[in-house]
């Protein structure tokens, strides 16, 4: 079926304002991927829409990225490669974010950052990115914690090899 954007713009952008000032008051900033299609008309409605509230407020703590993921799966046939691209394009962004990290009972650290993702009916496009990028911070966390036994950050997104 056919996709309807059911509230006016106006309704839209107040609710999109409010959205990013909840996850701004509890992650400070972040990062929203967009893993709609500008190919299939049901889901271009959206990306355009996202696309412009996101231009118009511009927020300043938070990146926006498109990331076509049914372009990406085809040319990539392999899941470890498929998000390989991304990771690639939001790496400063996630080298930005930190984690919550306890001593016992005292914080250490506070995660700061947080990953909003957008997709419409497919929770393997979301599951699959979100993995890849879950698998990038645990990397993160693994080099300040010393234990990334390759000593490089390049090497991080093979986390899996450092479990071994």
């Amino acid at each position: 079926g056919e996709t309807n954007l059911t509230r006016s713009t106006e309704l839209a952008s107040q609710a999109f304002q409010r959205h990013l000032a909840d996850l701004t008051e509890h992650y400070g900033r972040g990062l929203f991927i967009n893993l709609l299609s500008t190919k299939k008309p049901k889901e271009n409605a959206l990306v355009e829409s996202l696309e412009k509230h996101f231009s118009t407020l511009n927020p300043e703590n938070w990146k926006y990225q498109y990331y076509d993921y049914n372009v990406q799966a085809k040319a990539n046939a392999d899941l470890d490669s498929l998000g390989a691209l991304l990771i690639s394009k939001v790496r400063p962004v996630l080298d930005n974010f930190s984690y919550l990290e306890l001593d016992g009972q005292v914080v250490m650290k506070s995660q700061t950052g947080a990953i909003r993702t957008n997709c419409l009916d497919s929770l393997d496009r979301t599951n699959i990115i979100q993995t890849r990028l879950a698998l990038a911070m645990c990397g993160k966390v693994m080099d300040d914690a010393g234990l990334n036994k390759h000593g490089t950050r390049t090497n991080r997104d093979g986390f899996e090899v450092n479990l071994k």
